[in-house]
């Protein structure tokens, strides 16, 4: 329970980034133009008011946490963007970065290893743009788990992203 309490701060300092920028309702609107359509069974959702969606790996302690802007953030190139989002994750260290595609749209991917209120955890960003919104996905897994199993476990939930 302890650890769980500890993952849901880390979604708080994720989703701080937005108090960094301008997050009012008329920005916020992008959640309503995606959502995850037949999640694998061994995800659940839960709620929080601070993103778009939260999924959590059932038995694990693997988190989804998305959040979505719309009209901002369309300047800088994604790498920038997605990576001021780290905020609040000490000792980071590049494990990968890569350009690629995300449902026919560019997209960057960001792997990273950081500490979070002093545990180790993995973290896995993926942002895109689409029709002048910005979409970032963020993957929180144990430091334990390999890169292999984090790109495995991220790859099956992301693939229910509909736009």
């Amino acid at each position: 329970m302890y650890s769980l309490m500890k993952l849901l701060i880390l979604i708080l300092l994720l989703s701080s980034c937005s108090l960094l920028w301008d997050s009012s309702k008329k920005d916020r609107i992008a959640y309503k133009a995606y959502q995850f359509e037949n999640i694998p069974s061994d995800w659940e959702r839960f709620m929080d008011k601070d993103v778009d969606y939260a999924y959590r790996k059932k038995n694990s302690e693997d988190l989804l946490i998305t959040n979505s802007y719309c009209q901002i953030y369309q300047e800088n190139d994604l790498a920038t963007v997605t990576k001021q989002s780290l905020i609040g994750i000490q000792n980071i260290v590049i494990k990968k970065e890569q350009t690629m595609k995300f449902k026919g749209r560019q997209a960057y991917q960001l792997f990273v290893n950081g500490t979070i209120d002093g545990v180790s955890r993995n973290v896995l960003l993926l942002s895109t743009r689409r029709n002048h919104c910005y979409f970032e996905f963020t993957f929180i897994a144990s430091s334990l788990k390999s890169e292999t199993e984090i790109q495995k476990d991220f790859d099956s939930i992301i693939k229910s992203v509909k736009f």
